[in-house]
């Protein structure tokens, strides 16, 4: 009782037409859905609102990303959709990065406030990745991490742009992880550089999660000084190793 779409990566031809063709004839019965349409310039909000989820999905994993003419109003509605008997959520509602360095359409934190509050209690995954642009704090992402369910085991959150992020807002992320996550990453493009006593307060408190089997930290500024300032950790031993020595 599955359907994967994986094969509809950046095609001209996917119009919302042909993507409420596509979303017509599924079936009510259908337990897992994989559907990737990643780049296809000529969707739009409309084809959002034509997407009708099966009630009984238990893995969602839906791949919007970079497409210019879907809008942060449009992952609003989207998020609305998300059936509540999802364990494993994948979502990919990332803009398009234009040749100027800019990316539409913004994402904004309403977009994350709208996710948090679709969150299916039994969820037990989820991986989303999404961008904050302009000045946008970190409001929206410790609204998410704080609407995480108890029995949630693997997250992983990538923003492809954030420059407004400071080492403060993960050290509030880490502290509304559920106890029960064995798995964790975070992957951050833009923002400032983690400084020292943010790192030790974040490493430290991400430690405490006994739990915890995998991690992947990544940040990055954007080379505003004529090189990347970056912290990174991959593996729990190393974490540990870091939280230690502070």
């Amino acid at each position: 009782k599955s359907l994967v779409l994986d094969d509809l990566i950046a095609l001209d031809t996917m119009t919302d037409e042909e993507f409420g063709k596509i979303i017509g004839v599924l079936s009510p019965s259908i337990e897992e859905l994989v559907i990737n349409v990643a780049g296809c310039q000529e969707l739009s909000d409309k084809c959002l609102k034509k997407t009708q989820l099966p009630e009984l999905l238990n893995k969602l994993s839906l791949n919007f990303g970079y497409s210019q003419k879907i809008t942060n109003e449009g992952v609003i509605q989207l998020a609305k959709k998300i059936p509540k008997k999802v364990e494993i959520l994948e979502l990919d509602v990332a803009p398009q990065k234009l040749g100027d360095g800019s990316w539409v359409p913004e994402r904004y934190n309403d977009h994350l406030r709208s996710i948090a509050s679709a969150i299916p209690s039994c969820l037990r995954e989820l991986k989303l990745t999404t961008a904050l642009c302009g000045e946008e704090d970190g409001s929206g992402v410790i609204e998410l991490s704080k609407a995480l369910p108890p029995g949630l085991t693997k997250l992983d959150l990538t923003f492809r742009i954030w420059k407004s992020f400071e080492g403060s807002t993960a050290i509030d992320l880490v502290s509304y992880l559920p106890t029960s996550l064995e798995s964790f990453s975070l992957d951050i493009w833009g923002g400032d550089y983690f400084d020292d006593n943010d790192w030790m307060v974040f490493t430290t408190e991400l430690s405490k999660l006994a739990n915890l089997k995998q991690v992947y930290i990544f940040t990055s500024d954007l080379g505003q000084k004529g090189f990347y300032m970056q912290r990174t950790v991959n593996s729990v031993d190393e974490l540990r190793d870091i939280a230690s020595n502070h």
